[in-house]
């Protein structure tokens, strides 16, 4: 049978309120915190709970989430940034670093989940490594990491960054 323009509308109008209703969830378990893409949120929470870092509230401006300072170490701050894969990309864009030269993080962390939310990649970067990983974007006033499947394997080689993958995917896999 042939799809029409109104099964097609009623179908969208469903699968809306279906994700509304995963939106609703989400928020209610505590993993979306804002109203934003669910994705950055999800990222967030998934590192927070695995590293055992303290989530940030909303509106703190140029960091997600820290770890806690000791009498024998500083606080840590980190900035978290996740981006779906579809199966057609290639290069992965996150969302843009503002304020970058500021140095309010000593950690980026970047997770590239696939289509399905399986991680394909995650890494933590030191603030020293980052700038020479961005490009500046004069349009939107903030730097721009997009990571090309060719680079991938010299930033894991790079000086004191960290490959989460295996700890992450761990920590997203539904238990048995």
């Amino acid at each position: 049978m042939p799809e029409t323009a109104a099964s097609s509308a009623t179908e969208a109008l469903d699968l809306m309120q279906q994700y509304g209703t995963v939106l609703r969830r989400l928020t209610e378990l505590k993993v979306c915190r804002t109203n934003n893409s669910p994705i950055g949120d999800y990222t967030e929470w998934l590192v927070a709970q695995k590293l055992g870092l303290g989530l940030e509230n909303n509106s703190k401006l140029w960091y997600d989430a820290y770890r806690q300072a000791t009498p024998a170490a500083p606080k840590i701050r980190y900035q978290i940034k996740g981006r779906r894969m579809r199966s057609k990309d290639k290069n992965v864009e996150f969302s843009a670093i503002r304020g970058l030269h500021h140095e309010h993080f000593e950690y980026l962390i970047i997770v590239a989940f696939n289509e399905d939310f399986g991680i394909e990649y995650a890494l933590q970067i030191p603030h020293a490594v980052v700038p020479g990983l961005v490009k500046m974007s004069t349009h939107v006033n903030a730097h721009r990491l997009v990571i090309r499947p060719s680079q991938l394997s010299r930033i894991r080689q790079l000086s004191d960054v960290l490959d989460l993958t295996s700890v992450l995917s761990a920590a997203a896999a539904v238990p048995a």
